[in-house]
This record gives structure tokens, C-alpha cells and sequence, in this order.
């Protein structure tokens, strides 16, 4: 509780699938720690047939609505695409004010961008959401957000020439893209 004394109700097992069948280069890291809101709501953030996300209260019961399920996975990102041993990590999902909560996936198709998924606290996608990037490859490599629900994302576009660039987006809660800014251009 708020007290730091232990409940005295017990919370079901998840039904999270275990695996030992990781096949690839690199550590298994299993999945992301949980992320936590403001009041206590946790999510777990699974990447079983895609993702799939459990937000518990503070009892650690399975919330109404939940848990919120997509085909895609999460956004990998990686230092030299294409190399041998590139070191690379899974986004972290994070949670915003009203308990939404953000998730990158890849892109869904060759010709497409990733995108972000604003999750609310209903175990359904906001309205308005997903946003995604246009160009074909676009990926979404970190998120974070501000006290206010504004969005900042981290996007990673090819560029001729097998380069990248890289822009911060500024997106507010109803998915209005505010502003970008190119940091990075070859």
C-alpha cells in the first residue's frame, strides 16, 4: 500500500507465455520492466505473437478493459543496421498523465513508417492514435512525455545513400503534431 505495508489480497498469475526459443544474436532480454504511473497503475509490456500489454492496479488484478493486444511487436533499434553484433535494444514503453500509455511498434509494411500507440487507461487506442511516420522504413526509436501529456519522440528516417536523419517531434495528447526538428541530416 501507499504505507509501504504488504496487502493482504493475493493477484492471479498472467497468463504470459514463458519462452526459451530465442534464436538470435545477442542476449535475450526478456521482457521490458514494468512501467509505472502516477497512482500506482502498472503496465507489463510483452512481446508474445506481438504485443501485449496488462495494466494492473494496485492490488495487482488485471484492470477492466485489458489487456490491449496488437499483431506487431515492439520497436527494435539498433546502432549500424545490417551488421553483425550491432548492439540494439527494445523501446520502452512509457505512461503519460491520465494513465495513457505509449508504445513504438515497427512498421507494419514495407511501405510504411513505425508509428506510436496511445493506449488509454480503458485498455483501448485513443482516438486520433496511432501516429505514424510517412516514409517508407521510418522508425520511431524513444519516446518520452511531459507533464502536460506532450509527446516527444525520437525519429530515425533512411536517406540516400544508405544514411539517416534524425527529427524530435513534439506531439500533443489528441495526436496533433506540434512540431518536428531535424537534429541530425547527411
Amino acid at each position: 500500500d501507499q504505507g509501504g505495508r504488504p496487502l493482504p489480497i493475493g493477484s492471479e498469475e498472467l497468463p504470459v507465455t514463458p519462452t526459451s526459443a530465442y534464436g538470435g544474436a545477442g542476449p535475450f532480454f526478456g521482457p521490458p520492466p514494468p512501467v509505472v504511473s502516477e497512482d500506482g497503475t502498472s503496465f507489463l509490456v510483452t512481446e508474445d505473437s506481438g504485443t501485449t500489454v496488462y495494466a494492473l492496479d494496485a492490488t495487482g488484478q488485471v484492470m477492466a478493459g485489458w489487456p490491449y493486444r496488437d499483431a506487431v511487436g515492439l520497436q527494435w533499434s539498433y546502432v549500424e543496421p545490417g551488421e553483425t553484433g550491432t548492439p540494439s535494444w527494445r523501446s520502452d514503453p512509457v505512461v503519460g498523465p491520465g494513465d495513457v500509455l505509449y508504445l513504438l511498434h515497427p512498421p507494419r509494411a514495407a511501405s510504411v513508417g513505425g508509428s506510436i500507440v496511445a493506449v488509454g487507461p480503458d485498455g483501448r487506442v485513443r482516438p486520433g492514435w496511432p501516429v505514424e511516420l510517412r516514409r517508407p522504413g521510418a522508425e520511431f526509436w524513444s519516446v518520452v512525455v511531459g507533464s502536460d501529456g506532450t509527446v516527444y519522440a525520437l525519429a530515425i528516417e533512411p536517406e540516400p545513400g544508405d544514411t539517416f536523419s534524425a527529427s524530435i517531434l513534439a506531439i500533443a495528447a489528441d495526436n496533433t503534431v506540434l512540431w518536428t526538428t531535424t537534429i541530425i541530416e547527411p
